[in-house]
């Protein structure tokens, strides 16, 4: 499994996130929030999405 910073660099590689939530994202996984990260993810589709929630599985694996 990738690391988490490595599934946000994934995500950013896409380009369609803007600066603001992209550094939200960034700053979550510093945190270790995967709530907020799950929360991102809800925003989004397809393969960012995936892409997001497993960075937030990456951290918190229980609630999958």
């Amino acid at each position: 499994m990738s690391s988490p910073r490595g599934s946000v660099a994934r995500v950013a590689e896409y380009d369609l996130m803007s600066p603001a939530d992209l550094a939200e994202l960034t700053t979550a996984v510093e945190l270790g929030d995967a709530e907020t990260i799950r929360s991102i993810g809800h925003h989004w589709s397809g393969l960012i999405a995936l892409d997001i929630f497993s960075v937030a599985d990456a951290i918190d694996p229980t609630e999958q």
